[in-house]
């Protein structure tokens, strides 16, 4: 059965963004969770007798093997050499998808030693801080190191990183979804049309049949570049150009969506992406899935009783079969405290010839992990010590890595992005008008039945004066009714004489009472000048340079603001934002009102259920997130399994483009209607009682109180929110930690709202002084905004009448 892979133009679009947009800047790429510590390291001021080694390995808080491997390399050279090593350990989750190590060399604060993968490794050299390794590398050691593998660590035959390994990419699958669907190894895919044809078979109402990596970043480009190549494509032509619009990436990328669009493949994986094959193919989620040699240490470790296969990537007709050949190199900082000891440290521990160096490395590559090793004499040992005999490594030796290539990386003229030359003027914001000064007022709020009596007028029959505890008069007038004899009203009661106070002593009184407000008006103001004003102000300078991430600017004047003008990404960001706020708002605004009103008033039990509906703000973001994300995941999730009776089993709630935004609403609105209703609440209780009780006693019904008492007295409060929820829909906690937590920005942009794309821009492709122009823009527009709520409802006040 023949496919068409080719793409609609929309889907293809998106894609791209997610895929391919970044392949031109690919040592740019990385992930992207949030990272707010990233410990110490050494710089330029470091100590040059300690050098510091930032891995995440170890030393392991869990002590494995592989951290174990490490202690003991920097132990041995510890004991043997004057200059030290200090290993500096940063989890999986924040070295490889925070920014730890971006913020320490743009700080000036780089470690000494680092660990990079072929994508990063021209941002870095482009940076101007990798140490040439060439001279400390001992005769016959560039040698030993497989064909090809260091050409994407060296730049005019320079070596500027040694490899550990080899990590060939392949198709991993279920032995018992195979016997299932009553397949059988003779069935293995070897062609695109077969992959899909196997996959459909393999699908079913818990388990998807194949699976890609499709959350957007330096991974899904990572795998997703060898159906690229074997279609004879690749991310730059041979004439220097952009190498994407041609057929063979068309269809490379219309695989990928037909898998997707057909249901063959989730629009998320499970666990921390399509590169777990615990969380994914052990788990039962899929039955083929896509991923590295580094899955059969996983599988062995945490599936032991799992039964898998191992075969090469299916090619499409026509093609040729290759895979990328990732791999993880040691680095030494050229701005550190001691470049030349750090060289010698690495090319010791990593390029030694001798036999405790081979076996050092046999040791990492085939008993620590599972890879295939980068030098040749450590793959001649690993072959006498039987270390391919597993039938899942010796596929990948015999059959997936011969005919694979290093991870191509983009020439270093394609890393940096070059400024605009055309120059545009930046219009200045205009300020919200100022609104008129506000006349007294002298009427209460009108509802059936009332009006207001000057202070000097007579009260008239049937009218009852009724005079609250804080001075205020409301007046009501009783209209008799057929069968019904008007009471008349209580007495009036005598106003307060007022109090004899001296100009002098009311000057003081009013001295105290500002220097009181000052003074804690002060802590607030100083955090916002310091955390809020200051930044915004070095923001604005900052757009007005390319930065490279390492320490060098250059000025472009206003060539970062005319780009935003191209940029289709960051107008896409806008509507996606624009669509956020006028979903989100209303609806968290209409919740916490409604449960305002719900629980204002006592009743058993009431302490209870309001903290029960304000519990979930005080809960982490990331840690709703993640939550949600196991309730929703495809096929598998609390609410798919609750839905499946129903025929909605299937419906993605985070893959499905349009659908995820709405998830997104719904989520952020649960979240924050606990904070809305405590504010709410607030407001609630200051208006007076005696007003309602007023309106009560003329006969007003609910909704008249409502629309006449409470919702004219609200106005300040409603303004407030109305603001709050507007502010954080654009720059909050959830328009960045959610989408980091439940979709990174996906499926296909439907989720990157703009402040996401910022951070995006600054942290994952370097584009600093972008980012800063972007930030500066969305400010204006909120600023603007907001200036523009003030003037329409006067900040909230009531109308003068």
């Amino acid at each position: 059965m023949a496919h068409d892979y080719r793409p609609t133009d929309v889907s293809r679009r998106s894609l791209l963004r997610g895929a391919a947009g970044g392949l031109f800047g690919a040592a740019l790429l990385g992930s992207t969770p949030l990272l707010t510590a990233c410990g110490s390291g050494s710089g330029s001021g470091g100590n040059a007798k300690e050098l510091v080694f930032w891995n995440f390995y170890g030393p392991n808080p869990d002590g494995n093997a592989q951290s174990k491997w490490f202690t003991d390399l920097v132990d041995k050279w510890n004991a043997d050499n004057e200059v030290k090593i200090k290993l500096h350990y940063l989890p999986v989750s924040e070295y490889l998808g925070g920014t730890a190590l971006q913020t320490a060399f743009s700080s000036g604060a780089g470690p000494d030693i680092f660990i990079i993968s072929p994508g990063d490794f021209l941002r870095y050299y482009n940076g101007g801080v990798l140490t040439d390794l060439t001279p400390h590398l001992a005769s016959g050691a560039q040698a030993d190191f497989a064909d090809g593998v260091l050409d994407t660590r060296t730049v005019d035959g320079k070596v500027y990183g040694l490899p550990m390994e080899i990590e060939p990419l392949a198709m991993y699958y279920s032995v018992d979804a195979y016997e299932k669907a009553g397949l059988s190894e003779a069935d293995l895919p070897k062609t695109w049309d077969q992959l899909l044809d196997v996959g459909r078979k393999l699908t079913s109402d818990k388990r998807f049949g194949v699976l890609f990596e499709t959350a957007p970043g330096y991974y899904q480009n990572f795998t997703w570049y060898p159906f690229m190549w074997m279609g004879g494509a690749a991310a730059v032509g041979a004439d220097g150009k952009s190498g994407f619009d041609n057929d063979a990436v068309h269809k490379a990328l219309g695989l990928w969506q037909s898998a997707v669009k057909n249901g063959i493949s989730p629009k998320k994986p499970q666990g921390d992406g399509a590169g777990n094959a615990v969380a994914n193919l052990a788990s039962g989620f899929c039955a083929m899935q896509q991923t590295g040699i580094w899955s059969i240490s996983q599988l062995e470790t945490d599936a032991k009783d799992f039964k898998y296969g191992v075969f090469p990537l299916p090619t499409p007709t026509g093609g040729t079969y290759t895979t990328d050949m990732g791999g993880w190199a040691f680095c030494a900082n050229a701005k550190g405290a001691n470049p030349e000891a750090a060289a010698k440290f690495i090319t010791w521990a990593l390029g030694s010839t001798d036999a405790d160096g081979v076996e050092r490395m046999r040791q990492w590559n085939t008993v620590v992990k599972t890879n295939v090793p980068s030098r040749k004499s450590v793959k001649e040992a690993a072959t006498k010590a039987g270390a391919f005999e597993k039938p899942a490594l010796k596929t990948f030796m015999e059959q997936v890595a011969p005919a694979g290539g290093p991870s191509r990386a983009t020439p270093p003229r394609f890393t940096r992005r070059s400024p605009t030359r055309s120059r545009r003027p930046c219009s200045a914001v205009p300020c919200p008008p100022r609104p008129p000064p506000r006349r007294p007022r002298r009427s209460t709020p009108s509802c059936p039945g009332t009006r207001a009596l000057r202070s000097s007028e007579p009260a008239p029959s049937g009218v009852s004066i009724l005079r609250t505890r804080s001075g205020v008069t409301v007046t009501v007038v009783e209209r008799p009714q057929p069968g019904r004899t008007s009471r008349p009203g209580p007495p009036p009661r005598p106003a307060p004489a007022p109090r004899e106070h001296t100009k002098g002593a009311a000057g003081q009184r009013r001295r105290r009472e500002a220097l009181a407000a000052y003074a804690f008006l002060a802590p607030d103001a100083l955090g916002l000048l310091v955390f809020v004003a200051l930044p915004m102000v070095l923001a604005l300078g900052v757009s007005l340079f390319e930065v490279d991430g390492f320490g060098g600017y250059t000025f472009v004047g206003l060539d970062n603001f005319a780009q935003l003008g191209e940029d289709t990404q960051f107008w896409q960001s806008l509507r996606v934002t624009g669509t956020y706020t006028v979903l989100f708002v209303p609806l968290v605004f209409l919740a916490g009102l409604g449960l305002a009103l719900l629980v204002r008033d006592h009743f058993p039990g009431v302490g209870a259920v309001r903290t029960m509906l304000f519990a979930p703000h005080v809960i982490s973001l990331i840690v709703v997130g993640v939550a949600w994300q196991f309730l929703l995941v495809d096929k598998q999730g609390a609410v798919p399994g609750l839905l499946r009776p129903f025929g909605l089993g299937d419906v993605s709630f985070l893959g499905e483009p349009g659908l995820a935004r709405w998830t997104l609403v719904a989520i952020s609105v649960w979240f924050l209607m606990g904070y809305q209703m405590l504010i709410f609440l607030g407001g609630l209780k200051d208006i007076p009682g005696e007003y309602t009780d007023a309106a009560m006693i003329d006969g007003a019904g609910s909704w008249q109180r409502f629309r006449h008492i409470t919702w004219p007295l609200l106005k300040p409060t409603s303004f407030f929110v109305a603001v709050n929820a507007t502010i954080g829909a654009v720059t909050g906690l959830q328009a960045f930690d959610l989408v980091f937590a439940l979709t990174k920005g996906g499926p296909a942009g439907d989720t990157t709202t703009v402040v996401y794309y910022i951070y995006q821009q600054a942290f994952t492709f370097n584009h600093y002084g972008y980012a800063a122009a972007l930030t500066t823009v969305v400010v204006g527009f909120l600023v603007l905004a907001t200036g523009l709520m003030f003037a329409a409802t006067r900040g909230g006040r009531f109308h003068a009448e």
